[in-house]
């Protein structure tokens, strides 16, 4: 079992229910490389992520050429952003094989919700981690420098640095041998999202819009070629369960997640959605800057 060294502005002990989840990783984690939390329905494993992207294939091919057709887009088409539910590949590897084959940027910022937020001291913060890399099927992902880039611009009360909470999420973790096996040389960086007022997720997600936004400009860097960002949705785990019926009615007349097809364009950017709900858009939407949006 690898006890881990938290970062600076990590509480120093563990809590026990927390080591417990910790010790139920299907691969552990060192003090420098992320593992891997759940290895049952997910890839860890270059023959197996092989195996998965083959049926994926399959499976998403007719959809994914219908909805090329449809909107005129090329195979290359770049997307800015992506929503992606991250369950078990059996039920979601179809919209996995949607939204990666257009993630073309070099680096990824993935927005992961955190299950186990009740049991950390997290809420009203982003949660980032200290590893260098991440386990991937075809070898060790980069973290992107561009993480601590971006925690230096942020306000300290808006996030907070735990390695432990970074393990024991999966959200984050389901993107990555997708991502990785359409782009070996990728990089990501991980912002856990748990639970947010409003009024404390419209000012965070502002200081990070303003954190990510002007580092680009100062890089000249461009969405969807230079940096994507994706929301890893949890579809209806969260709030009250009429509500989200009405939004989920509002915005596509069918309940079955496989078969939404939701595309927003905004500004003529585009940004794949490939789930009937989408927990933390908001702050991806705050991110970009979008003004218009609106379902196809």
């Amino acid at each position: 079992i690898a006890l881990l060294l938290p970062a600076a502005g990590t509480a120093m002990a563990v809590d026990p229910v927390i080591q417990d989840l910790i010790n139920q990783a299907g691969l552990k984690s060192t003090t420098t490389q992320r593992g891997q939390m759940d290895t049952v329905g997910f890839a860890a494993r270059a023959k197996q992520m092989d195996a998965v992207m083959e049926q994926v294939g399959l499976l998403a091919g007719p959809q994914r050429q219908a909805i090329l057709d449809k909107y005129g887009w090329q195979e290359d088409t770049p997307f800015i952003a992506a929503v992606c539910p991250h369950d078990d590949y059996y039920y979601a590897g179809r919209l996995y094989g949607l939204v990666m084959p257009h993630i073309k940027a070099k680096r990824v910022i993935i927005f992961g919700v955190f299950h186990k937020d009740r049991y950390c001291e997290t809420r009203e913060r982003l949660v980032f981690g200290s590893f260098k890399k991440w386990h991937g099927p075809y070898g060790a992902v980069k973290v992107s420098p561009l993480r601590e880039q971006i925690i230096q611009r942020l306000p300290e009360i808006d996030y907070m640095i735990d390695n432990n909470a970074q393990i024991v999420e999966h959200s984050v973790e389901a993107m990555v041998p997708f991502l990785q096996a359409h782009n070996r040389d990728m990089e990501i960086v991980s912002i856990l999202v748990p639970y947010l007022r409003w009024k404390q997720m419209d000012r965070i997600s502002d200081d990070l819009a303003q954190a990510i936004s002007s580092l680009m400009r100062e890089k000249g860097w461009k969405l969807g070629e230079d940096l994507c960002l994706i929301s890893s949705a949890d579809a209806i785990h969260y709030g009250d369960a009429n509500v989200q019926s009405e939004r989920k009615l509002a915005w596509n007349d069918t309940t079955d997640a496989t078969q939404t097809e939701l595309f927003l364009d905004g500004s003529s950017l585009r940004i794949g959605v490939a789930s009937d709900q989408t927990i933390g858009f908001d702050a991806v939407i705050n991110a970009l800057d979008i003004d218009s949006i609106y379902a196809v």
